[in-house]
């Protein structure tokens, strides 16, 4: 690599390559692991920690399938997880502000946050649909969107409710 001629370039580099070898190594942002996968929730409005580790769970275990289905994540893989988990973060969205203006909403507009979640899920859906992976693994999705639906990701564990009465609740 040559040396440029303006002493400024050498501050922007960006790899440890770009710099001369005399030149302290470059620093970057966050760490090693920053650039592990680059699947992330991405930003997220103040309020919303829980729902963003709840999408960031279900990123993480979209590649972990990914990884045991086919041994890697390739691009068009990683795309459509990175697809998944955007709608995901949609859906959260969605039900996240319907619940917490529901009163302040006038009817038609807690219907069009009802449809935005629908709309986020039946993408994110598709874009699951695209790794094409297993059966019995998408069982294990259906699951995990049974956990996230009932909050069993989030610290707090899930209260379990009494059973229903076998005769209907008719004495």
């Amino acid at each position: 690599m040559t040396q440029p001629d303006n002493p400024q370039l050498l501050s922007t580099a960006t790899h440890a390559d770009d710099a001369p070898a005399d030149a302290s190594p470059v620093k970057r942002r966050g760490g090693p692991n920053r650039l592990a996968h680059g699947l992330r929730a991405h930003r997220w409005p103040k309020g919303c920690r829980r729902a963003a580790n709840r999408v960031n769970k279900f990123g993480h275990f979209l590649e972990a399938r990914v990884i045991k289905r086919y041994g890697e994540i390739d691009v068009a893989a990683a795309s459509a997880i990175d697809v998944a988990v955007r709608w995901q973060k949609h859906v959260e969205l969605a039900q996240r502000w319907l619940a917490i203006e529901y009163d302040r909403l006038s009817p038609a507009e807690r219907l069009h946050f009802s449809k935005e979640a629908a709309k986020g899920a039946e993408s994110r859906d598709k874009a699951i649909r695209l790794l094409r992976l297993e059966r019995s693994q998408e069982a294990e999705i259906d699951a995990l969107y049974a956990e996230l639906r009932s909050g069993a990701l989030d610290a707090a564990p899930v209260k379990q409710t009494s059973p229903e009465p076998q005769n209907g609740g008719q004495e």
